[in-house]
């Protein structure tokens, strides 16, 4: 049976100029039971000509698809789930003559999958170019600045400074 519709396929093909020098493998061989050796022996797989749709039939087929696809997209457009309220970011980066890496902190910030919705720097007695590198990224980062003070004021934390060995509530 498969050897009489391996014989139809070779006697429609009408691609082949030496069509009477085709022979077929063995339907025996399932490797190569579907390919035909010619007489340059070259293996050649068999393509069956693709019918082509009366042009009418290729314009209304790309019509249905233009109007599934818009109405599909009004469908979408009128039932839209409402967007979930999410927490707003605000993080806040404590700066102590930070003038190495404060920008790059800040750009790691800004490049995140969720960006903060505010960056604030707080400035805590700096001595270098921090605070104008951190006021150069413009509106998306603001920048508290404390001056005057005799040291940094969250580098030491008062329970650890007094010798507490439990932190205060």
């Amino acid at each position: 049976m498969k050897r009489s519709m391996i014989a139809m396929a070779a006697s429609t093909n009408t691609n082949s100029p030496d069509q009477e020098n085709i022979t077929w493998f063995d339907a025996d061989d399932d490797r190569l039971s579907r390919f035909a050796k010619t007489a340059s022996k070259e293996v050649v797989a068999y393509r069956p000509p693709v019918p082509q749709a009366p042009p009418a039939a290729r314009v209304a087929r790309r019509v249905a698809k233009l109007y599934q696809n818009a109405s599909l997209a009004l469908f979408r457009m009128r039932h839209k789930q409402a967007r979930t309220a999410t927490g707003s970011v605000c993080v806040v980066v404590p700066a102590h003559n930070e003038e190495d890496t404060i920008a790059r902190t800040i750009t790691a910030l800004l490049k995140q999958t969720r960006r903060p919705d505010r960056i604030v720097i707080v400035a805590d007695n700096c001595t270098d170019r921090t605070v104008e590198i951190a006021r150069s990224f413009g509106k998306r980062v603001t920048v508290i600045e404390t001056v005057g003070r005799p040291q940094p004021s969250f580098a030491i934390v008062p329970s650890v400074q007094s010798g507490a060995s439990t932190p205060r509530r």
